[in-house]
């Protein structure tokens, strides 16, 4: 509802008027309509949704999880992947009532655009992560994210899209 994401605004400090104003122009609508067909393309179907140097890793995952990956990417050991994979090659092979697998061995091509980043801009690991605000395992993976931050200080980049899920009612109108 509108009444609450102005109360949230509030809430955070931020300029209500150019908030509302943001709001009412919808200024930000193709970037949310953008980021959920790109993760819907890359076989997402489901929050939180992360890659990690273009390594997809589904769910609110352990530590555990990103930290292997993560160490593996920085050994600078040749790894048996190959970048630019054909998304949409991979998206024709998968039918709709298919639930894709997640493959440590696929590498995606995931472009970052204008999107919202933190981390320096030249890390040499970025984890792209697609969260609902409203989903409570994206929001449980939050202080994971903030862990690989604190663990690899300089070296990773994290990157948020948005991708509200249908069922989650405020979820789309929180990400605009």
């Amino acid at each position: 509802k509108e009444e609450d994401l102005i109360g949230y605004a509030q809430e955070l400090g931020l300029d209500v008027e150019k908030f509302k104003a943001d709001l009412a122009s919808e200024k930000y609508k193709g970037q949310v309509i953008s980021d959920t067909e790109q993760a819907v393309g890359l076989g997402a179907t489901g929050t939180p949704a992360f890659f990690v140097n273009g390594r997809f890793l589904s769910g609110a995952k352990p530590y555990g999880s990103f930290s292997n990956v993560i160490d593996e990417e920085l050994s600078g050991k040749d790894i048996p992947f190959k970048w630019g994979t054909n998304v949409k090659d991979e998206k024709k092979k998968t039918s709709k009532k298919q639930k894709p697998k997640e493959d440590p061995n696929k590498i995606y091509s995931i472009p970052v655009g204008d999107s919202p980043t933190k981390g320096p801009k030249d890390a040499s690991i970025t984890v792209i992560m697609f969260q609902d605000f409203q989903c409570p395992f994206s929001k449980r993976s939050q202080p994971t994210v903030q862990q690989l931050m604190d663990a690899y200080p300089g070296q990773v980049k994290v990157v948020f899209k948005n991708f509200p899920l249908g069922f989650h009612k405020e979820a789309g109108g929180a990400a605009e």
